[in-house]
């Protein structure tokens, strides 16, 4: 075979091992409330995405614009140099059965009016909205659209996962905030399944304390699980 070709075949067959053991993140779901509610306006397949939703802290909701404009809007944004956990807005989606959520980034498109949010943080659910997902983001006084695109790192989901959006430092109670266009961006696979059969014993060791011949000693029990199994336990 000549060099080239032969060189030819080896990029070749690399290229289809790579494209078959990497997953392309892309958009898995989108909120762009252009019908006037928040049911996501794209879903990738084997997945669920639920209604976005602003928390029990902010008031005044609405959709605000006109198409292909329309946004989610919302006042009352804590002015607290510390967010609230009830003021944010939140998206959800869920891997189906069989299958595993990884999110690589959140998009969206925010802006505030004159006297809106000072400070933007990012929590999920994964940790019951205990840490920043990211650095929170500074944001400039004034009333321009703004496009935030953050990375975050969610692997191997295979229940419900909610993001949620905060706002604070608000300048005033009175100032409002809305969204556009709220995209995860990452995929949705096949949950990987056990490499073979496994069996775990709980507990390991059964402690039987002494007692008297002929009575008959305190029951103990175990527990034992079985995963991949190609037949029955004997």
């Amino acid at each position: 075979m000549h060099q080239p070709l032969r060189y030819f075949w080896l990029l070749f067959a690399g290229a289809l091992f790579f494209s078959t053991h990497l997953t392309t993140a892309q958009t898995i779901a989108q909120w762009n409330f252009e019908a006037g509610n928040t049911v996501a306006s794209t879903t990738i397949a084997n997945s669920t995405a639920g209604n976005a939703a602003f928390g029990s802290g902010v008031t005044s909701v609405a959709f605000v614009g006109a198409t292909p404009n329309i946004a989610y809007s919302a006042d009352g944004w804590t002015t607290n140099a510390a967010l609230d956990a009830n003021d944010y807005v939140e998206v959800s989606l869920t891997a189906s059965s069989g299958y595993v959520l990884n999110v690589t980034a959140i998009n969206f498109d925010e802006r505030r009016s004159a006297t809106g949010i000072g400070r933007i943080a990012v929590r999920s659910s994964v940790d019951n909205y205990t840490s920043d997902l990211i650095t929170p983001i500074v944001v400039p006084d004034n009333t321009n659209y703004r496009n935030q695109n953050v990375s975050v790192t969610v692997q191997n989901q295979s229940t419900t996962v909610r993001f949620r959006i905060y706002g604070y430092m608000s300048e005033a109670a009175t100032g409002t905030w809305r969204f556009d266009n709220i995209t995860l961006t990452g995929s949705v696979v096949v949950a990987t399944p056990p490499t073979g059969p496994t069996l775990s014993v709980n507990p390991t060791t059964l402690t039987i304390a002494s007692t008297t011949q002929g009575i008959v000693s305190s029951p103990q029990s175990y527990t034992i699980t079985a995963q991949q199994l190609t037949a029955p336990i004997t």
